[in-house]
Parts: structure tokens; C-alpha cells; sequence
């Protein structure tokens, strides 16, 4: 039987989900984890009633330990769940991540129908078909350019195009991706799968786009909480960032407009050639 209190969170990695996570956490009663599972430990990857099992468990001893005040993992930055987990500065020509994952203890006050989400942005995504007849599922999503803008500049997957916690899950798109050889294609290849699992099995209200969690000041995240309507959080939109390299992005920015994927289902194309002109 579902329980409404246990949330999945799906997303596009650099999409806004460690954003959404820290907004959340910060209301009373709910709890945000950032990766805090091991995907690589579900042995039966093809089996849905497994994989699904295996997620109700984690919430089912995670829910446990909170309310006992044991420590859980979650990756974190000095004990806290932060809005941004990759550094501002480069080394190498890359920005790396910041967090440790690690157990820690949650001690704000509790009681027994708390909220807890869980955010895997690149593993819920690729089981999303299995997780959304068993949970109350949701994705976040950014402008498809900046997305590929901050690709580029992190340490992580997919700046090279791919996502190995998808791929282990999603042997479609492992292949999709290993045909291809341009790193830039590849981009584009995967992030038009995040976007098409989401067309394909969540509800529009299901999935929130970075820069309405930004305009609102994390309001509209009362589609996954209600008590998120008190946000009020003075958020900067980060789509422009200096720290994009923009001559790069105006390039990828054509072949993505090239293209055809699911992005352009939220976002349109003017949305990306506003991106182009900075």
C-alpha cells in the first residue's frame, strides 16, 4: 500500500533536486535525503517487484532509525543537506563535488507521519516505470541549455554523456549512448531521455521546472507538500552563470536546436536562444 509520506524524487543531475532538497528540509516535520542509497547493491536490476521491495525497505528502516534518532546516510556538506553540492572554483578545468556520504543524525522534532524524500536523480529516473505504482513520485527539470552549460563544467558523468546509475538500470539507453562517439551528442542524447521519462510517466503537476522552485522562492514545492507554501527564500537563478563557458554553450546550443526530444515539451526553443544571446 502506498504511503503518501514517502516521496521519490526524480531529476536531471545539475537540474535543481539538491536545491529542492534543502528547501524541503527545512520544513517542519520532513526530511530530505540526498543519494543516500547504493543503487549498485539492487542485484536483481531487471525485476520490478525487486527493485520496488528493495525501495520500500529503505524507507521502511530509514523511517525507523529517524524516530529511534540513529544516524542515516545522506551526502552532506558539514552535516547539512545544502542547496549546492559542487564547488565555485575550478581545478584541472573542473568543479568538483563537496559532499561526503556519510551517516549522520537528523535531530530536528519528529513525529511518527513525518514526510521523508529521498532524491536519486539519475536511477529513479531510469526506473520511474516501476516506482510510479508504489510511490508518490516527482521530477525536477531545468532549461535544457543551462543544464548542458553546467555539464560541462563538473567533474561528474555526464560531462563526458552518460549517467552509469541510469545505464545500469536503463540497457536502452546504454546503448543509445554508446553508439554515439561526440561527447556533445551524447549530451544530447541523454538529457533528452531524463526529459522523455518524464513525459512518459509522470503527470505535467508532477514534474517542476528550476526556475519556477527559483521565482517562487520554493513555493511551488507544495505540489510535493503543502507546507511548503511558507517558503518565502530569496533564490538566485543561476541559468546565466559566469561560470558557464557561453562560447561553448551558443555552440551546443544550435545542435540542440536541431534537435528533437522531450525537452521541448517544457521548455521552448526561444527559452534556449535567450540562453544563446548572454
Amino acid at each position: 500500500m502506498m504511503n503518501d509520506n514517502d516521496v521519490i524524487l526524480a531529476g536531471i543531475p545539475r537540474g535543481g533536486t539538491t536545491l529542492t532538497c534543502a528547501l524541503l528540509d527545512r520544513l517542519p516535520n520532513t526530511y530530505a535525503l540526498h543519494e543516500p542509497m547504493r543503487p549498485s547493491r539492487i542485484s536483481k536490476k531487471d525485476d520490478p517487484d525487486f527493485i520496488c521491495q528493495f525501495i520500500e525497505q529503505y524507507f521502511r528502516d530509514t523511517r525507523q532509525a529517524i524516530m529511534l534518532g540513529e544516524p542515516v546516510v545522506t551526502k552532506h556538506i558539514q552535516g547539512r543537506v545544502r542547496s549546492n553540492h559542487v564547488s565555485n572554483t575550478f581545478i584541472g578545468g573542473k568543479r568538483y563535488g563537496l559532499t561526503v556520504k556519510e551517516p549522520i543524525v537528523l535531530d530536528k522534532p519528529t513525529s511518527e507521519d513525518f514526510l521523508l524524500i529521498v532524491k536519486h536523480p539519475s536511477f529513479f529516473t531510469a526506473v520511474l516505470n516501476y516506482l510510479v505504482e508504489s510511490f508518490r513520485c516527482f521530477a525536477i527539470i531545468r532549461n535544457p541549455l543551462s543544464l548542458l552549460g553546467s555539464w560541462n563544467t563538473v567533474s561528474f558523468n555526464v560531462r563526458r554523456g552518460y549517467a552509469p546509475n541510469a545505464q545500469r538500470f536503463n540497457s536502452r539507453l546504454k546503448a543509445e549512448l554508446d553508439l554515439l562517439e561526440d561527447q556533445y551528442d551524447r549530451q544530447i542524447q541523454l538529457l533528452s531521455w531524463f526529459f522523455d521519462q518524464y513525459t512518459t510517466y509522470l503527470p505535467d503537476n508532477a514534474v517542476l521546472r528550476y526556475e519556477d522552485i527559483v521565482s517562487s522562492g520554493g513555493s511551488v514545492l507544495s505540489s510535493i507538500t503543502e507546507k511548503a507554501k511558507t517558503l518565502q527564500e530569496d533564490l538566485e537563478n543561476r541559468n546565466a552563470s559566469s561560470l558557464y563557458d557561453h562560447e561553448l554553450m551558443r555552440d551546443i546550443g544550435r545542435r540542440l536546436l536541431d534537435s528533437q526530444g522531450s525537452f521541448w515539451h517544457y521548455y521552448s526553443r526561444a527559452d534556449v536562444e535567450l540562453l544563446m544571446d548572454i
